[in-house]
């Protein structure tokens, strides 16, 4: 048994115990539901739900924090779920639990069914005075079900327990997403390893190909087919072989192909391990199934440096389309992106100029991939096709640009379309079942590639065409795929005063919801969260990096044209390209408990530049914050790793002034910001940023200003002083 497991639920239990309560129980009008271990229950009107992964807890209490210290006077019930574990008999998996509670008493449970399964229960725990608990637990061929009931003593647990275990369903478990990677440091990965339990469909899985979607070492995106291939166990040395999964797709019908990998059985665990040329930060993998998906239980990443994998996805695999594909999107989840201005499109464009190859430059497939209207990551091959011409009305005409790619070498192949002659400028139009809102184009190129001059994306409405690709092809590898990725209406990245406004909801099932943006390295942008009316909503923001980090966050907006509870994120310099995320959420997240609509502003600008004064290492400076110069600007050059303390304290009169510091680096990304310092040789409201390493050779740039700063009241002289530690 995981001690991990154990431990953090007994924590969280006995913590639990001390938190007050509010009214008792009344009808079961609520519905518990952890689709992830395929369990439904009904409990109390008036409860709230909280938790985690870990655990889950039904309470009285809205405020439930696991922090408290008086008797709850009212009950509650603690839920967790971990994997059946067969090498140990339940009772005694039990029995471990329950010893943490008093090991004074030995514990008869008695035998019980609940929803169909085998069950153990005890009563009339009591690890603390003043409170009774119960204990039952569950087993069924997949999981442990732990539930633990606590009350004050006097109250009725039992019969409570009783009318919530018998609204308990316990299923399949729903298919959910895999945990999103953060590759944070750009850990380079060129391996892919899949698990698969195909007891789990009762047959061979068969995997034709795995695309692996990153960004190389220059920061190109590249899309990459498998080179190489291992498996735990092939059905042929070459039919059904590991290395009939590398390369690009060549199955294109749910069917048993030799052209696909099938494991030797399909009675245990396999693994398939994928191995390509070029490593990668990945941002998604594609793992095309050609027979019998939904037997994957795992996808690891392997790193380019032999260091342990990285789990991309860990669970049900949701694939029931057959052939179908499997996308695990990696370093941020797909949450909604903005839509205003932009336009759902069902058909790509290519123009080629095949003076430039002097030869004929044949297209297998063309992958659009895209946000449809629910906002849902897609991906597609091509449904129909047109050209300008065809070199024959079946072999290599435009019809075999459709679908996914058939063609995995560098060849004059009649499964891929060609042009009626090489001398000159060609187009080839392929039309989408179901428009999007674009995010990739992948252009799978298999014989002279790098004759695309132009492609254009056509939008479902009839309108104009929009470019998102002018230029030389840079393909070079053979067979070969253009990938062009495609931000916010389809232009290069959000452009100055640009501004997009959508609307969402916050509810006690969805405490937060995220929204993504293409960024520019330089660019400021104000992210506003309004309360709409028709709830409680207390809004919150939290600004995620393109590697996952949290670079902003903001509770009450200071701003005068905002509610005194909204929410907003001002003038925030972003500090890299790249796609970042908005979680839009609520006071105390999914601990918080208000809920309604909300409406999401975002505008971008270019920062205004700053005139500073220079400051050298060991000078002490003065100058005057007030209601006209709320700020100023100190500038100094500094090397990579050196160590800077900066202190503002204020020396007006009467100490009027709350001093504030931030230092940002030259383009006016923030780095490190304080108000109180924590130090006893300065006053308490003054600032001080100390032991601060500089991580490149630079200019920075201090702020000194007063708490608030453009909303503040504060006001005085202060002394600057910038120190060096070497």
């Amino acid at each position: 048994m995981s001690v991990r497991y154990r431990y953090a639920v007994i924590a969280i239990l006995v913590l639990s115990l001390s938190l007050p309560g509010l009214a008792g129980a009344q009808g079961l009008g609520q519905t518990f539901s952890w689709p992830e271990f395929g369990l439904t229950m009904n409990y109390p009107d008036g409860w709230v739900e909280m938790g985690d992964a870990e655990a889950r807890v039904l309470s009285s209490d809205p405020n439930f924090d696991f922090t408290g210290e008086a008797i709850p006077t009212s009950p509650g019930v603690i839920i967790t779920v971990f994997p059946f574990i067969v090498e140990m008999d339940p009772a005694a998996v039990f029995g471990m639990f329950l010893g943490e509670f008093d090991t004074s008493e030995t514990f008869q449970p008695e035998s019980a069914t609940i929803a169909g399964f085998d069950a153990l229960r005890v009563g009339d725990l009591a690890p603390v005075p003043g409170i009774t608990m119960e204990a039952i637990f569950i087993t069924t061929d997949a999981n442990y079900y732990l539930f633990i009931g606590f009350a004050p003593t006097g109250q009725n647990l039992t019969t409570l327990l009783d009318s919530m275990l018998a609204t308990v369903e316990i299923s399949a478990a729903q298919p959910v997403p895999g945990p999103a990677l953060t590759t944070t440091g750009g850990q380079m990965v060129n391996a892919v390893r899949i698990t698969l339990d195909q007891t789990l469909v009762g047959s061979w899985n068969e995997i034709d190909a795995v695309q692996l979607v990153g960004k190389d070492a220059s920061g190109a995106q590249l899309s990459q087919w498998a080179v190489r291939a291992e498996a735990s166990s092939s059905y042929g040395e070459d039919s059904w072989s590991a290395m009939q999964a590398t390369g690009a797709p060549n199955v294109t019908r749910c069917i048993d192909s030799t052209s696909a990998w099938a494991s030797r059985g399909t009675s245990g665990i396999e693994t398939l391990t994928l191995f390509y040329s070029t490593p990668v930060e990945a941002t998604e993998v594609s793992i095309y199934q050609t027979y019998n998906p939904g037997a994957i239980v795992r996808v690891e990443l392997l790193p380019a440096d032999g260091s342990a994998a990285i789990i991309a996805f860990s669970g049900v695999d949701p694939t029931t389309a057959c052939p179908g594909i499997f996308t695990i999107p990696i370093v941020t989840s797909t949450g909604r992106r903005f839509q205003s201005g932009q336009t759902a499109v069902d058909g790509v464009r290519i123009s080629l100029d095949q003076t430039l190859t002097n030869n004929w430059n044949e297209i297998d497939a063309v992958e659009l991939v895209g946000l449809d209207a629910d906002g849902t990551l897609m991906r597609q091959w091509g449904a129909t096709a047109e050209a300008s011409s065809s070199y024959s009305p079946s072999s290599w005409s435009a019809s075999q640009a459709t679908g996914a790619p058939n063609v995995n070498i560098c060849g004059d192949a009649p499964s891929a379309w060609a042009s009626a002659t090489s001398t000159g400028r060609d187009t080839l139009t392929i039309h989408y079942w179901t428009p999007v809102i674009p995010t990739e184009v992948n252009i799978y190129q298999t014989y002279n590639p790098g004759a695309i001059v132009r492609v254009e994306l056509l939008p479902a409405d009839g309108s104009l065409p929009l470019s998102v690709f002018e230029g030389v092809d840079p393909t070079t590898a053979c067979p070969g795929i253009l990938s062009i990725p495609v931000t916010l209406g389809g232009e290069a990245g959000p452009t100055d005063d640009a501004s997009f406004v959508d609307v969402g909801e916050i509810s006690a099932a969805s405490p937060f919801e995220d929204w993504e943006f293409d960024g520019l390295a330089g660019k400021t942008v104000t992210i506003s969260m309004l309360a709409t009316g028709g709830g409680s909503l207390d809004p919150y923001l939290i600004l995620l990096g393109p590697d996952g980090r949290e670079l902003a966050t903001n509770d009450d907006a200071s701003a005068l044209n905002l509610g005194i509870f909204d929410a907003q994120i001002a003038d925030f310099v972003l500090p890299q390209d790249g796609v970042y995320t908005i979680r839009a959420t609520r006071y105390g997240e999914e601990y918080g408990s208000s809920v309604g609509p909300y409406e999401l502003r975002m505008q971008f600008g270019t920062p205004e530049p700053v005139e500073a004064t220079p400051i050298a290492f060991g000078q002490t400076v003065r100058g005057t914050i007030s209601e006209e110069s709320f700020k100023q600007y100190w500038s100094f050059e500094g090397a990579a790793g050196d160590t800077v303390a900066i202190t503002m304290v204020d020396v007006s009169t009467g100490r009027t002034l709350d001093p504030y510091l931030i230092l940002t680096d030259a383009i006016g990304v923030t780095l490190i910001e304080n108000d109180d310092a924590t130090s006893a040789s300065v006053g308490l409201w003054d600032a001080q940023i100390t032991g601060f390493r500089l991580p490149l050779a630079g200019t920075y740039i201090i702020q000194a200003t007063r708490y608030g700063e453009s909303y503040g009241s504060s006001y005085g002289e202060y002394e600057l002083t910038l120190t060096r530690f070497k």
